[in-house]
Order: structure tokens, then C-alpha cells, then sequence
């Protein structure tokens, strides 16, 4: 028997035109999308929190960030974990960022955060950075692939390799047999 869970499309109303469509973490056909959520407390480099307003009140999520694996630095301090929370911290907090999900994974992991990539607003330049994208590109965290394949991989791997090549980051500094 196969246990589909229903999905739910909620508006938000938060001043910035976001809305929110959540699935179960059952549903491999769920998929997140939310638009102008604030970052209000940054865990580490790939989790942070995120809070915006709906009809039915207010919402704190914690945010796994989809496709990249940054060095550990809360439990465990891996190396180069503490210089990817660090930036995480400068970088994130206070932030506007839309969330989405990527319909090859669960809505949420083991842990119950949300599974999405992380798109933050540029306001100046009206525009908007893949945070996992530009972790990638600075050393500070390496694709997920093969353990978990997500849509953005192909860019994500491409990524990693040319940090990689030219010694960015934590591939400048981490053991050459450094997993992520």
C-alpha cells in the first residue's frame, strides 16, 4: 500500500508575495517553494532557519540547503567547518531568500528541516544568488553527489571540481582523502 500524502498551497502574506506549497516528507512528488523568507538564525554553513508569515500564523523552519555539504562545525569540528559557518553567518543572516524544493528529494529530511535550495535576494541588483552555488564555488562545501542526486548536481559537481583544481577553500587547506 502506498501512502500519498496530500499537498497544500498556503499565500502568504508577508509583505514580499510569498506563498508556500509544502508536502509530506512521504510524498517524493512534494516540492517546496517559498518566496521572501527571512533568515533568522544560521546553524552552519548548509542549515539555517527561516521565518515568514501566512493565514495560519507564523512559521520558523530549520532550511537544509539541497545539493552541497559543508564541513561540520557544531558537533563535530571538521576541518574548515568553522571558516564555512563563519561565512554562513556573515553571508545569510538577516537575509531574504526564496526556498525551493527539487522534486527528486523528500520535502524533509531525518531531521525535519526543509530540503530546498536557497536563492537570496540581491537588492541592489535585483537579482538573486544560488547560495549553495557560490558555497561550492568558494571552497567552502562540496556537491552531494553521488549520495544524494539532486537536479542541480551537474552544476554543482562542475563546481567542486574547478575549487578543486584551483585550491579554494578547504581543498587549499582539508586532507587530500577530506569527505564531506
Amino acid at each position: 500500500m502506498r501512502l500519498i500524502a496530500a499537498c497544500a498551497t498556503v499565500a502568504v502574506a508577508t509583505g514580499l508575495g510569498a506563498s508556500v506549497l509544502v508536502g509530506a516528507a512521504t510524498d517524493q512528488t512534494a516540492t517546496t517553494d517559498v518566496h521572501g523568507a527571512l533568515v533568522t538564525r544560521v546553524w552552519d554553513g548548509d542549515t539555517f532557519q527561516a521565518s515568514w508569515t501566512d493565514d495560519t500564523g507564523a512559521h520558523k523552519e530549520n532550511i537544509r540547503v539541497l545539493g552541497v555539504d559543508t564541513p561540520e562545525s557544531t558537533i563535530l569540528h571538521e576541518c574548515f567547518g568553522p571558516e564555512a559557518s563563519k561565512f554562513a553567518h556573515t553571508y545569510m543572516k538577516g537575509k531574504v531568500v526564496d526556498l525551493q524544493g527539487d522534486k527528486t528529494q523528500p520535502v524533509r529530511d531525518k531531521y525535519n528541516r526543509i530540503l530546498a535550495y536557497a536563492w537570496v535576494h540581491n537588492p541592489p541588483a535585483h537579482n538573486r544568488t544560488d547560495y549553495g552555488l557560490l558555497l561550492v564555488r568558494r571552497g567552502l562545501a562540496g556537491s552531494t553527489t553521488p549520495r544524494f542526486h539532486v537536479s542541480r548536481a551537474p552544476i554543482y559537481d562542475a563546481a567542486e571540481k574547478t575549487a578543486q583544481r584551483v585550491n579554494k577553500g578547504l581543498w587549499a587547506v582539508c586532507p587530500p582523502n577530506t569527505t564531506l
